[in-house]
This record gives structure tokens, C-alpha cells and sequence, in this order.
């Protein structure tokens, strides 16, 4: 992982092969999966251009196995409720650094550990899709979440609220958020590559 604070530059290489150039990315943080050797030494080269009024620049490397702590199963199967508590925090969000529309690195995959060894763990979703508003919108946004303990078995009814926030964006131009009328596509599930449902709603 490499990332930098708003428009500073970057390139990172691992044994030659450019992997990040920030040049090219959306966003200032970049992730990447490689598979390296044991034993042989390999050569990793990060090359930083401050360009921002804020200067700041990180990189980490870790094994993938280690993205989630290994006792994260232990304590959930043990647990009467599990809680997840997935999202962002400054390192991963700020007025330089715009968060992706996906959870950070490894939240994903601890959610389903952690719903795989405590079946009393639900963690219900809720992404909004404008089709319709004037300036490019995402496919769809994160807007809500929730969770909840069930039994085998069990079912619960949830209610996770929208508000105008959640249905609008922000006009440059007024300097205020504006919702336009129009369908919106709200899409839920546990996980934003697996929203088993959904509905149009105006």
C-alpha cells in the first residue's frame, strides 16, 4: 500500500515493475497484491514529488494472511454476539485523500470470517445509485448499515433510514447539497459485491 496527501505524486516499483504511479489513479491511496519468494531479495523503490500544501507519504507491505488478525475467528466463535465495526477513519479519509466506494483493505474479508464462525452476526447494507442527477454519479454509494443478532432460523424485520443527505450531492456551483427528483436505485445486502436485492423508488 501507498498513499500521499491530496495532489502529490508517486511511483512505487517492486523488483522493477511499476506498480502505483499516481499520476494515473483516481485516488491518492493504492493497494496491490504481489507474490514474492522467500529467500531472494527484492529491490522496492518509491519515488515522491510534493506537489500539495500538506506533505505526507506513507507505504506498508504485509502478508496477506496477515490482513486480519488470526484470534478475530477464535474470539467470534466464542462470543454469544459478534459485533463488526466496519468503515473508515482518517487514515483512510480526509479532505486530501477521498475514500473508494468499497470498505477499506481486509474489511470485507473479516466480515465473513466473522459471520462464518458466529452465525449470530448479520450485517445488512444499504447502497443508493442516481442515474438521473446532472454532474457523474458513482454506480452506488454506501448510504447506511446495520447489524444484527439472529438465532438459527431467525428472521428480524430492520429499518435503516434514509435522509436527504443520503439521496443528494453537492453542487460546486450553489456550495450546497441538492437532491434532484427523479428514480433512485436502492440496492441491499451484506456486502456491497453481494446485494441480493432491490428496488427503484422515486
Amino acid at each position: 500500500m501507498a498513499s500521499t496527501y491530496g495532489l502529490d505524486e508517486y511511483r512505487l516499483f517492486i523488483g522493477g515493475e511499476l506498480v502505483f504511479d499516481r499520476k494515473e489513479q483516481a485516488q491518492p491511496i493504492g493497494i496491490a497484491t504481489r507474490k514474492l519468494q522467500a529467500g531472494p531479495a527484492c529491490a522496492i523503490r518509491l519515488e515522491y514529488v510534493h506537489c500539495d500544501h500538506h506533505a505526507r507519504l506513507g507505504m506498508g507491505v504485509r502478508k496477506v494472511s496477515e490482513l486480519i488478525e488470526p484470534e478475530a475467528k477464535t474470539l467470534a466463535a466464542a462470543a454469544d454476539v459478534a459485533v463488526v465495526l466496519a468503515g473508515f477513519d482518517p487514515s483512510n479519509e480526509s479532505e486530501g485523500s477521498d475514500r473508494t466506494f468499497q470498505l477499506p483493505d481486509g474489511q470485507d474479508e473479516l466480515i465473513d470470517i466473522v459471520r462464518g464462525a458466529n452465525q449470530n452476526t448479520v450485517v445488512v447494507q444499504v447502497y443508493v445509485g442516481d442515474g438521473h442527477a446532472p454532474v457523474p454519479r458513482p454506480v452506488k454509494e454506501l448510504k447506511g448499515f446495520a447489524k444484527v443478532s439472529l438465532g438459527p432460523g431467525q428472521s428480524k424485520r430492520m429499518q435503516i433510514s434514509l435522509d436527504h443527505r443520503a439521496l443528494s450531492y453537492f453542487d460546486e456551483t450553489a456550495q450546497q447539497r441538492r437532491a434532484e427528483p427523479g428514480d433512485f436505485d436502492v440496492l441491499v445486502g451484506p456486502r456491497h459485491n453481494r446485494l441480493s436485492c432491490g428496488v427503484s423508488s422515486r
